[in-house]
């Protein structure tokens, strides 16, 4: 209750000192990816529904059953051999380059990690947006919007996206423990400075006092990111407002 995990040897600071520093960053790599996954998944998803029987749909929803099927860390590699090595776009690690505190250095190092991450999580999001933008699209409210006169883009966005939104939502919440490991696999692959990259420094180092502390602010997160989830289903789903 008094946020005393404990010391680190490791580090030779206070256990919350270590997390109080190291925990931003991971918030930032897992925020820039779970949002990015999240708007463009939902995006395509629904355009896939929208636009099942179209070629072009049936070609990206199989790419994403492709993505679903890599491992995060498999996936951030490739990434980094393609755009870090070969073409050297991108810097491959750390969260600044020597002596570059800007903006600008910080987003082009957060652009393959948070990238991986991103890909990941669009891929299962958009196939699940998919499925519930197909089965809202025949309903009958649907029919009636159109019967009524209401502009196509209008049904879309205002009728069918937020009615097939509850779903994806659901698959959102259950989705933020898979983001905690997979984030910690990240921060080891591209050299990130946050909470993952240090427990499993401190797994190494049976640093116990700093293992233990990352677990616990890790499970609190993920909590809270559940109601969150929560919260966003019911305000997608006017019934269960009600019900409430």
């Amino acid at each position: 209750l008094r946020a005393d995990l404990g010391w680190s040897h490791s580090r030779a600071r206070p256990v919350r000192e270590v997390i109080a520093a190291l925990l931003p960053n991971t918030l930032l790599l897992a925020g820039t990816g779970l949002s990015l996954g999240l708007l463009f998944g939902v995006l395509l998803g629904a355009w896939q529904g929208w636009y099942a029987e179209s070629p072009w749909s049936r070609y990206s929803d199989r790419l994403m059953l492709a993505l679903t099927s890599v491992p995060e860390f498999i996936l951030g590699l490739v990434l980094a051999m393609v755009f870090a090595f070969e073409f050297r776009l991108l810097p491959v690690s750390g969260m600044h380059s020597e002596g570059v505190t800007g903006l600008v250095d910080l987003i082009t190092h957060l652009i393959l990690p948070a990238g991986t991450l991103c890909l990941g999580i669009m891929a299962l999001l958009a196939r699940h947006q998919r499925s519930a933008m197909r089965s809202v699209r025949d309903a009958e409210f649907i029919r009636a919007a159109r019967a009524s006169g209401i502009t196509e883009r209008r049904i879309v966005w205002r009728h069918a996206l937020r009615n097939a939104l509850a779903p994806v939502l659901t698959v959102l919440g259950s989705l933020l423990g898979a983001l905690a490991s997979g984030t910690l696999l990240i921060e080891r692959i591209f050299d990130w400075p946050g909470m993952g990259r240090a427990m499993l420094e401190a797994v190494g180092q049976r640093d116990y006092p700093l293992v233990s502390g990352a677990v616990l602010v890790t499970s609190l997160v993920v909590v809270a990111g559940t109601l969150v989830s929560d919260v966003l289903v019911a305000w997608a789903n006017p019934r269960l407002r009600r019900s409430l």
